[in-house]
């Protein structure tokens, strides 16, 4: 089988854990296209971004390992289930925020 699959999806874990690193979750920039301005300012947004991206690394990391067992039909269908959680996770970060936000669990601090 060829590792192409794999060595993607573990490429993108290690560009996912690498952004948390650095301080700049890719999440951050996609989620700031629909966020007021007054949500991404604050610190609940920065940890949603944190949070998100290290989600995505380990839905990365796992569609790495299970690619390296099965076949290629099961590979694609790997994609399209990582594809749907994509369309997803925009949502996913609004009810974080919300839910963040009503609870008070985190204060209305700015970034």
């Amino acid at each position: 089988m060829s590792p192409v699959f794999p060595m993607l999806y573990f490429a993108a874990a290690l560009w996912s854990l690498g952004s948390v690193a650095v301080g700049r979750p890719w999440v951050r920039r996609p989620a700031s296209r629909t966020a007021p301005a007054e949500i991404r300012s604050m610190q609940v947004f920065d940890d949603m971004a944190r949070l998100l991206t290290l989600a995505w690394a380990g839905l990365f990391a796992t569609a790495g390992i299970a690619s390296l067992f099965v076949t290629v039909p099961v590979r694609l269908g790997i994609g399209v289930v990582l594809a749907a959680l994509g369309l997803a996770s925009p949502k996913v970060g609004e009810w974080y925020i919300r839910r963040r936000l009503t609870s008070g669990q985190s204060s209305m601090e700015h970034v």
